[in-house]
């Protein structure tokens, strides 16, 4: 290669002030918009170090390493041409021929081309698959509109997993591994670590239909994502996959599962982790604000609209009860008062509840509707998860399956409440109304179009929500 000094013949002249306009000319005409195009524009702007060229040379293996390394990404079903692959290898082929002219393939450009797109392709890489090539936070929790600011722009938040994402610290090792040709063990440092991505990648190997591929990309993606806690991460945990309808819970070699039913489209159910803290029997139901101005509103003055569901309003201040017959749209609308459904048989949450820390107010819940089992599409609540056997769930999150309280449990969800004589019928004794969990079992709420089955079998499940949709369009900006 040539150095910064003038050579004999005028197209092998290179000059390091000449290199760096070209840069800054790339960086000003570069208009593309993923996260890492900003931070390699950011770089340059602020005349930092070359990573690639020297005063003498290219470094060839640090290049070589990170033309190598794009081999992952076409097995991931990638085109390394969307990291500058093809790009960077007919500029090397003219620096290495010494194929030089005047106009785009003048010693300084291809220099300069060669020093913006290796950063450029290099970031894309390590952000990417450190943290995945799309913001869930930022795209899925701008999709659904929430219609209670009228004539304001606010979206319902559907994904609440805590993931990290690339900061400064970030990008400085990145940039640090480049200049100390460490870069090979930091590009493998950023590979995705979860189980499911191994899967996914060797299904993608032998798979040739199209629209499998797209799901499977859509699935490798959401592995990337680094949750700041995951399931592997917990010998005991729950897992709850929206597309599949199913529940899984673990505990070392033993597992169960079962059906559930999930928000409706209209009020999908959150993507999140938190920690189940206690089982509650016989839960009451407040009602939230939401159903109460959708449903509960056009009832206003049917007394019987209340009685047959067993519906209370109260005053949140007072504890005072209104009668149905004394009820007004102005006291349903007045956040002091509260409607409620009384526990027991019949009430929308069942005979038992599993709590856990969310700001939605979905929880995992009993239902008075067991026939939507039954169903294959069971998108169907406000957003809780309903399951088929929750009795089941209760028995198996018990750290101590003591017999006594095991038989608590299942007494208090069978006992009739309502009876005329329930003060004197029931055994107080065998009661129970909450049972703190010790210790708190980790519960995942996941959105897997393929998503393994007990045996570890992957299974393919249909796009509920249409996230698929929305994750391969952004996914196709690395494609060819």
């Amino acid at each position: 290669m040539a150095t910064w000094g003038v050579l004999h013949d005028e197209a092998l002249t290179s000059d390091e002030s000449v290199i760096r306009q070209l840069i800054d000319s790339l960086s000003n005409h570069d208009k593309d918009t993923l996260v890492a195009d900003y931070q390699v524009r950011k770089y340059y702007k602020g005349r930092n170090p070359f990573l690639w060229i020297t005063a003498e040379n290219i470094y060839p293996q640090l290049v070589d390493t990170f033309l190598v390394s794009l081999e992952s990404v076409a097995r991931s079903g990638f085109s390394p041409s969307k990291f500058m692959a093809d790009q960077l290898r007919s500029d090397l082929s003219h620096l290495d021929s010494l194929q030089f002219d005047d106009s785009r393939y003048n010693i300084n450009k291809v220099l300069a081309r060669l020093e913006y797109n290796l950063t450029k392709g290099y970031l894309r890489l390590v952000v990417g698959e450190r943290y995945g090539y799309m913001n869930p936070e930022y795209i899925l929790n701008r999709l659904d509109r929430d219609d209670k600011y009228p004539g304001k722009i606010v979206y319902r938040r559907i994904f609440d997993t805590p993931i990290e994402h690339p900061d400064s610290s970030f990008y400085a090792q990145a940039i640090h591994a480049a200049a100390t040709d460490s870069m090979l063990f930091f590009i493998e440092s950023c590979r995705p670590q979860s189980p499911l991505f191994a899967k996914y990648q060797q299904r993608l190997a032998t798979t040739t239909d199209q629209s499998d591929r797209l799901r499977l990309l859509c699935n490798m993606e959401r592995s990337r994502w680094r949750q700041l806690d995951s399931p592997e991460n917990h010998r005991k945990r729950v897992v709850v996959n929206i597309p599949s309808f199913r529940v899984w819970a673990y505990d070392r070699d033993t597992t169960i599962s079962m059906k559930i039913a999930c928000g409706a489209n209209r009020t999908k159910t959150p993507l999140l982790a938190s920690h189940i803290k206690r089982i509650e029997m016989n839960p009451l139901w407040i009602i939230p604000r939401s159903i109460i101005e959708k449903e509960v509103m056009a009832h206003v003055g049917d007394s019987a609209y209340f009685a047959r569901n067993h519906y209370f309003i109260r005053n949140r201040q007072t504890g005072d009860t209104i009668q149905p017959q004394h009820l007004t749209p102005e006291i349903l609308k007045n956040t002091n008062y509260m409607v409620a459904q009384e526990r027991g048989a019949g009430n929308s949450l069942g005979r038992i509840i599993f709590r856990f820390d969310n700001d939605f107010a979905v929880y995992l819940h009993d239902t008075n509707s067991p026939g939507v089992f039954g169903r294959d599409n069971r998108a169907v609540s406000h957003g809780c998860v309903r399951l088929e056997r929750p009795l089941d769930m209760a028995f198996f999150l018990l750290a101590d399956k003591n017999p006594q309280t095991m038989e608590k449990i299942r007494y208090s969800t069978k006992v009739d409440l309502r009876s005329a004589d329930a003060d004197s019928s029931i055994d107080k004794s065998k009661m129970l109304s909450s049972l703190p969990l010790k210790p708190e079992i980790p519960v995942f709420i996941t959105y897997y179009t393929i998503f393994p089955d007990a045996d570890g079998t992957l299974r393919t499940y249909p796009d509920v929500y249409g996230y698929d949709r929305v994750i391969s369009r952004y996914l196709k900006n690395y494609m060819e």
